[in-house]
């Protein structure tokens, strides 16, 4: 049977994501295969026995990672075979795609009570900046990492234009509806604004600020706190749940979260609201009770006379 090298397989579809992917895509998908695909399969001859597959499979799966990402990881993995079978004629099965059952993803949303207590107990200013706009503004992380001084419009509000991602600037956003204007509270616009003072025209406001960085001292607080620890991404989702809570329209809410449009806004987020469905059916209820009450009134001041019709008194 003909096979190759692992290094060879990744190899020849790097070369390929470069040449059929936007860049950004294709870099996000190489560091995920350097990071966890390379070590695991490092010397491998490709295609890989039943029993390296099935040693491949358990070892991604003993990952501290969601399930989601190992079933991409998985995905990759396929995808990596599978262009090798094509680009240079290996032999053996198609590796399927599937693995590691889909589940639903599962937020933690905190309330501003939640966020009242770990931002207590942050201690540096800069790092207190960053999760209160991350909090407040419902940016992405990369969107407020990559905030320079002339990113603050007026009337409170900061452009969004770019994104901060694998210690890179990118000049563009996730989507289009993502390049957009936020207004923030003002004491947090004050704050970033002497912030901004402080930096270099072209530097970035938060340079010094890392993912893993930010990530663990919300692991650190939460764990000295009880709170239960969110990913940095479930601030956003905190931001939004809020605002739809607090019955802002989903277009509104929509704008402000660089979303193209509502569906997916109310296709995530929706079925945290859980207070919604009690709150429609007591209002209902009320109105109900309030047209009874109108009703009788109206029955009472109303005597029919024969001949004549209904008189008032």
């Amino acid at each position: 049977m003909k096979k190759t090298t692992y290094e060879e397989a990744e190899k020849r579809y790097l070369e390929h994501l470069e040449a059929e992917t936007r860049k950004d895509s294709a870099d996000t998908i190489e560091a995920r295969i350097k990071k966890h695909l390379g070590p695991l399969l490092s010397g491998k001859n490709i295609p890989l026995t039943q029993e390296e597959e099935k040693e491949l499979r358990r070892r991604i799966d003993a990952k501290d990672i969601s399930q989601g990402y190992k079933r991409t990881l998985w995905t990759t993995y396929a995808q990596i075979v599978n262009h090798a079978r094509e680009a240079l004629g290996i032999e053996g099965a198609q590796v399927r795609a599937r693995g590691f059952d889909r589940q639903k993803k599962i937020y933690t949303i905190w309330t501003e009570e939640d966020f009242e207590t770990f931002e207590k107990e942050l201690k540096k200013p800069l790092e207190r900046l960053f999760f209160r706009l991350l909090f407040y503004s419902g940016a992405r992380r990369g969107e407020i990492l990559a905030l320079r001084p002339q990113s603050l419009a007026s009337r409170q509000r900061i452009s969004i234009t770019a994104t901060y991602s694998r210690n890179k600037l990118e000049e563009h956003t996730k989507t289009m509806a993502g390049t957009r204007e936020i207004k923030l509270p003002r004491d947090i616009y004050e704050e970033l604004e002497e912030r901004a003072k402080m930096t270099a025209s072209g530097r970035r406001i938060f340079e010094g600020l890392s993912y893993s960085t930010l990530a663990r001292r919300v692991k650190e607080i939460c764990e000295r706190t009880g709170l239960k620890r969110p990913r940095l991404h479930d601030f956003r989702h905190s931001h939004l749940t809020m605002l739809l809570y607090e019955g802002f329209t989903p277009q509104g809410v929509a704008r402000r979260a660089g979303h193209s449009n509502t569906e997916m806004l109310l296709n995530t987020y929706a079925g945290y609201i859980d207070r919604e469905e009690d709150e429609i059916a007591e209002r209902l209820e009320q109105i109900e009770k309030s047209a009874q009450v109108k009703g009788a009134r109206r029955s009472k001041k109303m005597v029919p006379t024969i001949g004549i019709g209904p008189t008032t008194y």
